[in-house]
């Protein structure tokens, strides 16, 4: 496992819990998509062994092949998020939270008490914030935003009762 970051805290500032999430396996939202996707690419190999047995072609590389395939296609979301996750860690200080991801820290001023969101689990997710997505289709930038949060935390309730503390304070 990745060493927790250095915070970079400024003068004054107190670090009041630090964190990480989960990095068990997790099927999420992208599984509803991508598991019949794969079903179907299954389905189409072993259909198209089977056609093809009739004319002399093995059918156990094509079920062979449809079965990899569908694994890797059901296990890569999974698998990618597990990673990401393993390598994030979260942090609270008096005056904002941090996101440390992919060796970067990315800081959160600590929003009014009634904008932040805790979504029980467990483990639970604790939303605080909108960010922009730049991603862009085709000629024009799309509009799409999506919840900054500490995501698949241990003990939610309590990291969200001493964020309201926090920004009811600093409010």
């Amino acid at each position: 496992a990745p060493a927790r970051p250095k915070w970079p805290l400024e003068d004054g500032e107190t670090l009041l819990w630090e964190g990480a999430p989960r990095g068990d396996l997790h099927f999420g939202i992208e599984s509803y998509a991508t598991v019949p996707f794969a079903l179907l690419v299954l389905g189409i190999s072993l259909g198209l062994g089977w056609m093809l047995n009739d004319y002399g072609v093995a059918f156990a590389p094509f079920a062979a092949a449809g079965v990899a395939l569908a694994l890797f296609i059901a296990l890569l979301f999974p698998l990618q998020d597990r990673f990401i996750r393993r390598n994030s860690f979260y942090a609270l200080t008096d005056r904002r939270a941090l996101i440390w991801l992919r060796g970067a820290v990315e800081t959160v001023p600590l929003p009014a008490p009634e904008k932040i969101e805790l979504r029980p689990g467990p483990p639970d997710d604790l939303i605080f914030g909108k960010k922009a997505n730049p991603r862009r289709h085709g000629t024009r930038p799309t509009n799409l935003s999506y919840d900054v949060g500490f995501y698949r935390i241990d003990d939610g309730a309590r990291i969200y009762r001493l964020m309201r503390d926090q920004a009811g304070a600093t409010a």
